[in-house]
């Protein structure tokens, strides 16, 4: 995640045709320079590979400059036409109190709903102009799916963690106290019923027997299991080597290059989703000035 997103966003510059504008050329260095461009796309780029999306507002200063901040995944929302073309946008706050506010923007105007907390029903505060042609609330997407680098890995991680509560489970389970009985006699089904409810035993005879054993397990062991399928897991989910699941390694050549020309094609589309937002940004750019 963080190896793409430097790669995809650690050094944005911007050029310009022969005949380009002057004084918008002055605006973009202002704008880039006002919002520490390059900084700013790399959190972007960061949250857009870890979650799938991620989202930028554009907004005027008490200088009536253009400002942009980040806004995250779960606190927005950009809504589209069958054309593909931006039609609404939503961003979300909680406050200290819990009340919620809402700002929705459209074309024109951003407008402002409060919801109580535990109300259901919201309130329209203000509509305000927000000085921009278009919707300034800009998405940018990792893929097409929306689809963080990380989520690839979630069902591995999850077998990881299953792996990790069951050694858990038997070391301690081999650390406890096993009760071992001989010669107890005949015990009838309610007797041992009971006994496996309450752990309590009574005994008698002379050849009666009771007494504890345990069994420890080496850390070390858990350690090396805990490692090698941790291993195991990645070489044998990619490896294309028949022999990997036996050995648990044997990551080839071809497979190396796989991985390769897999993080080509993913940072492609992403290089995609990213053009079309950063036309968008200086669409909205351009209608204000």
């Amino acid at each position: 995640q963080r190896t793409k997103a430097g790669y995809l966003a650690g050094d944005i510059k911007r050029k310009y045709a022969d005949n380009f504008n002057e004084k918008v050329i002055a605006k973009y260095k202002e704008f880039d320079n006002l919002n520490h461009i390059n900084s700013i796309f790399k959190r972007l780029m960061f949250s857009c590979a870890g979650w799938g999306n991620t989202y930028s507002l554009c907004y005027l200063d008490a200088q009536k400059r253009i400002r942009i901040k980040q806004i995250q995944a779960w606190n927005g929302c950009v809504c589209y036409d069958d054309n593909g073309e931006p039609n609404a946008g939503h961003v979300y706050y909680t406050c200290e109190d819990k009340t919620q506010e809402r700002y929705e923007y459209d074309t024109v105007n951003v407008m402002k709903y409060v919801k109580a907390e535990g109300s259901e029903t919201e309130t329209l505060v203000s509509t305000t102009p927000h000085g921009f042609k278009g919707i300034p609330l800009i998405e940018w997407k990792n893929n097409d799916n929306c689809q963080g680098n990380a989520q690839i890995a979630v069902s591995l991680m999850d077998a990881f963690d299953r792996l990790m509560s069951d050694n858990i489970t038997e070391w301690a389970t081999f650390r406890q106290a096993y009760l071992l009985l001989k010669n107890m006699g005949m015990i009838d089904e309610d007797t041992k019923e009971e006994l496996q409810k309450t752990g309590v035993l009574t005994a008698s005879g002379d050849n009666a027997e009771a007494r504890f054993i345990t069994k420890d397990i080496n850390p070390e062991f858990v350690k090396f299991i805990t490692s090698e399928t941790w291993a195991g897991i990645w070489v044998v989910a990619s490896s294309v080597d028949p022999k990997a699941l036996a050995s648990l390694s044997n990551a080839t050549a071809f497979q190396i290059a796989q991985l390769y020309r897999n993080m080509e094609e993913d940072c492609k589309d992403t290089e995609l989703e990213w053009k079309v937002s950063l036309e968008y940004l200086d669409r909205i750019l351009q209608s204000y000035w």
